[in-house]
Formats: C-alpha cells, sequence, structure tokens
C-alpha cells in the first residue's frame, strides 16, 4: 500500500483516479473540438450556468455580488428567479456560492493567459471547465479512501481491482460523468460530499481539536456548495454523537470541546453566504427561489425515484443496486448503513417536496442528488465485496450493462432526442436506445418542418411530418409540430387526436 498517500488507497488505485480524471479531461477537450450536433461545449450558457460564472466574475473582478456588469456580457437569462430585487436593485442570485467561489482560482489564472484579461477569453472559460474534472478527480480520490476505510472495517482484504471498478461504475454508470461537461455545481457537490464522508469516517471516534476543526471547514464548504448537503452533517455526526452520548454519557467532556469547534468554523465557512442573501436580497436568511418553492408533506417522493421524467432509478438504474448494497449492508455495519440510508431518503423527501422542480427541470438525470453518490459507491462496494468472485463477475456484466443503460440515455438527451422534462414513452425509453437512428430522424424531420412552418409554408411541414411518422414513427416533438402545422387547416382534428394518443402512451 501506498502509505506515504494514503493507507487505504493504493498505488494502483491512485493511478486509476489519476487515469479516470485525464480521461475526463480529454473528453472534454475533444467533445468541444469534434461539436456534435455543432455545439461546443466549452461555453457558459443556460440560466444556472450563467449565474455560476458571473458570481465568480464578480468577486474576482469587483469584490460584491452584483451581476448587472456580468450579464451585460453573458446576457441575462429569462428567469423569474433571476428578476431584479426590489429590496436592493440587484439581480437575483438564487443559488449557493460555494462552487463560484471555488472555481475563482482557475479563472484568475485563465484571466493571467488571456490577450485580454477580461476574465471572459478563451483561457479563463477552458480553466474555469477544467475545474469540472478536477473536482470529480478529487471526489474519486476521496471515494477511493472511504471505499478503503470501509473495507478495512468490514475486516476484508485489500481489492483494488473491486474498488478501482466500484468508483468506475460511479463516474459512468450515473450522471456524475454527464455534469463535468456543464458548469455547474454539481461536480463540487460530489467533491465535497465525498472528502466530508471520508474525513468524517476517519476522524468519528477521534478527539484531536485540530481534525475536527479541519472536518468543520469541510463541512461548512459542503453547505456551502450545496445548501441540502446540511442535511450529511445532521445525519452522520450528529447521530453518530447521539449515539455515542446515549452508550457512554461520561465521554461527553472529553468530545465536546472539538466538536464545538468544528460546529464554530463550519460556521464561518458557511458566513459568506449569509453576506451575499444580504447584499443580494436584503435579508440575512430566506429561500431565495420563494416561499413556496419547498411544500409538505413530499408528494412526489415516487416521481423522483421511478418516473420517467428523469426519475434516479430509471435513467440512472445503477443507483438502485447502490442502495440496496447499503440496505444488505446494514446486518454488517448497523449505524454508517443506517446513516447513509436515512441520509438518501432524507434527500428524496426534500427533493419530494418541491412541486414545480422534483424532476429537476432541464436536468439529464435527478441531479439535485449527485451528492449521495458516494453513499451509493459504499453500497456498491459491499455488494462486490460479500459474494463469490463468480457472482461478482455476473455483477460487473450487469454494471456494464447499466453504464452503457445511462450512456445512451445522455445521447439522447444531449441531442434532444427525448423531451426534456416530459414523461416519456415505452418507444422513447427503451426501442430509440438501440435504434438511435430513428431518434434522429425524427428530430431532423422536427427540425425540417419548424422550420418550413416559421416561413409559412405549413403545408410542406404537414408532409415532412407525415412521411417521419411512416418512416420512424411519433416523437412528442414531431408531433407537436404537426399540430402547429395544422392550426386552422383539415388536418387540425387529425393532429389533435394524434397529439392526445401519444399521450396515453406515456409512462407513468
Amino acid at each position: 500500500m501506498a502509505g506515504g498517500v494514503n493507507r487505504a488507497v493504493g498505488r494502483v488505485e491512485l493511478a486509476g483516479v489519476v487515469a479516470l480524471t485525464l480521461l475526463l479531461l480529454g473528453t472534454l477537450l475533444a467533445i468541444d473540438r469534434l461539436a456534435p450536433d455543432g455545439r461546443t461545449f466549452i461555453k457558459v450558457v443556460g440560466i444556472d450556468s450563467r449565474n455560476y460564472y458571473a458570481v465568480t466574475h464578480s468577486v474576482l473582478f469587483d469584490r460584491d455580488f452584483d451581476l448587472t456588469n456580468q450579464y451585460e456580457v453573458l446576457g441575462r437569462p429569462e428567469s423569474e428567479w433571476l428578476a431584479t430585487v426590489e429590496a436592493t436593485g440587484l439581480p437575483a442570485s438564487p443559488w449557493p456560492i460555494g462552487f463560484p467561489l471555488l472555481q475563482a482560482p482557475l479563472l484568475a489564472l485563465g484571466t493571467l493567459l488571456d490577450a485580454e484579461q477580461d476574465g471572459f477569453g478563451p483561457w479563463a472559460r477552458h480553466l474555469y471547465f477544467v475545474g469540472l474534472s478536477l473536482q470529480i478527480g478529487v471526489g474519486l480520490f476521496f471515494l477511493l479512501r472511504l471505499l478503503g476505510d470501509v473495507r478495512r472495517a468490514l475486516g476484508l482484504a485489500a481489492s483494488p481491482v473491486v474498488s478501482l471498478g466500484v468508483v468506475a461504475l460511479v463516474l459512468f454508470g450515473t450522471n456524475l460523468f454527464y455534469y463535468a461537461f456543464f458548469a455547474m455545481s454539481h461536480a463540487a457537490s460530489f467533491c465535497m460530499s465525498a472528502a466530508f464522508l471520508s474525513c468524517w469516517f476517519r476522524l468519528r471516534d477521534d478527539r484531536r481539536l485540530g481534525a475536527w476543526m479541519g472536518l468543520g471547514a469541510l463541512a461548512g464548504l459542503m453547505v456551502l456548495v450545496r445548501w441540502q448537503s446540511a442535511l450529511f452533517v445532521l445525519v452522520f455526526p450528529g447521530l453518530h454523537e447521539l449515539a455515542r452520548l446515549v452508550r457512554e454519557p461520561s465521554a461527553l467532556r472529553a468530545r465536546a470541546g472539538s466538536r464545538l469547534a468544528a460546529a464554530a468554523v463550519a460556521a464561518v465557512v458557511f458566513a459568506p453566504q449569509l453576506v451575499q442573501w444580504q447584499q443580494v436580497y436584503g435579508s440575512w436568511m430566506l429561500v431565495p427561489q420563494g416561499q413556496d418553492f419547498v411544500q409538505w408533506p413530499p408528494r412526489h417522493v415516487l416521481d423522483v425515484l421511478l418516473s420517467t421524467r428523469h426519475g434516479w432509478f430509471v435513467w440512472t438504474p445503477l443507483t438502485g443496486f447502490g442502495v440496496a448494497g447499503l440496505a444488505l449492508a446494514v446486518r454488517r455495519l448497523p449505524l454508517l448503513a443506517t446513516q447513509a440510508l436515512l441520509a438518501i431518503s432524507l434527500q428524496v423527501l426534500l427533493i419530494g417536496s418541491l412541486p414545480v422542480a422534483w424532476f429537476n427541470p432541464d436536468s439529464f438525470g435527478i441531479r439535485m442528488l449527485i451528492a449521495t453518490l458516494p453513499l451509493v459507491g459504499v453500497g456498491l462496494a459491499v455488494l462486490a465485496w460479500t459474494v463469490t468472485p463468480r457472482v461478482r463477475l455476473g455483477m460487473a456484466l450487469v454494471g456494464l450493462l447499466l453504464v452503457v443503460w445511462t450512456g445512451l440515455f445522455a445521447v439522447q438527451f444531449a441531442l434532444d432526442l427525448v423531451p426534456p422534462d416530459e414523461r416519456l414513452t415505452a418507444r422513447e425509453l427503451f426501442v430509440d436506445k438501440v435504434r438511435l437512428d430513428q431518434a434522429w430522424g425524427r428530430k431532423r424531420a422536427q427540425v425540417a418542418a419548424a422550420r418550413l412552418v416559421e416561413s409559412g409554408q405549413a403545408s410542406e411541414a404537414v408532409a415532412v411530418v407525415r412521411s417521419a411518422l411512416t418512416r420512424v414513427g411519433p416523437g412528442l416533438q414531431l408531433v407537436d409540430v404537426l399540430v402547429d402545422a395544422c392550426q386552422g387547416a383539415d388536418c387540425a382534428e387529425e393532429a389533435a387526436e394524434l397529439r392526445a394518443r401519444f399521450e396515453e402512451r406515456r409512462l407513468p
């Protein structure tokens, strides 16, 4: 083992993490240059990404949270969440600031390399995106370290191939890989949750003041990146300390100092978020998306897990096997496995309580659950460690199939071959993954017909759609174009009936 690096991470495993990180970087640069369907990847577009980049730029260049001049360059997204705040006159900024702060050093370095050092040049943007791969790479390292410590807690022998295999499955069999290419907070969220969980598991019974102050800093930064990750702090250190207090009340005095110091450090690290809220919204504490953003009781828990509208177990089914592994681990690691299941359950309950955002709009899968993927990795590892080699081989083959499933789903989503925010039909969910040519044919016909409608050639658009329906079958976007083309024409009733039949064929 590579004791100089970490007792729980060997040289082979560390080399594997480095290779995976380089693969992410190479893929990012390659697909940006290839520009599939005419789309480059290293660009700041979308509501979330522009807000994150604007915050990084404003903190670095203006030393404030007023994004007005940044939006003059990036373009201000049309969203009610980004409307001007009446109390301050500043553009709203409703997302956590941890990710923009983590990106600031890379943006600064890229700016120094650009000819025009305004923070918007090619080097600045490229290094900003490089940060995503680096954050995932660090997260994978801490996941490996966590797996090594859990393996030792179970009294099992070292298994670098299995550990690396689990890490690769977490990367490629979930939506983590997809969000290595979009300037959003999810790579940082995975990184910080993996680092926090790994360090907490190692320090959970430690009394050293300095070690716990470092853990507190990690906790504060994790919550600064993703507010909902505060649930991890409650479930893991919180429940562990409560259980320890019940078992050993006399140990409270010896442990209290380090735990209180950790809480104080976490609060200090999180403080910039409070400052940003005060400057932008005029309030130290609030829900930036509005008080109705979260509504209890949670009505969409099953949808979050099982809906064809981005459901976690449907779009990334490998996560279901990870949760099953945690359930099986309850007998051998009762407290840790129970905490992990509770942490995931609370996250699902929280997302299920978002009436207009439970499906994570414009999202590949349920991206709000990416912070739980280190726990999914632990569950997968427990499954792999506790079966025979023959069963493990079968699990590996199933895992590869699930990687292919999610990878093909990513292609469908990235190229707009499925409705981005709607329930899917059986054809879209199953058939199109092996007949991407048909899905691509529908997309081409939809684009061509839409252009004809825009140019006033409705009858020609109807002909294009009817031909496509015969050749490659119906799709939501294609049928919607037909409805538009037939407005006020003889085919309007036919188009409406086809749209209704299509709705009936959608899965839950």
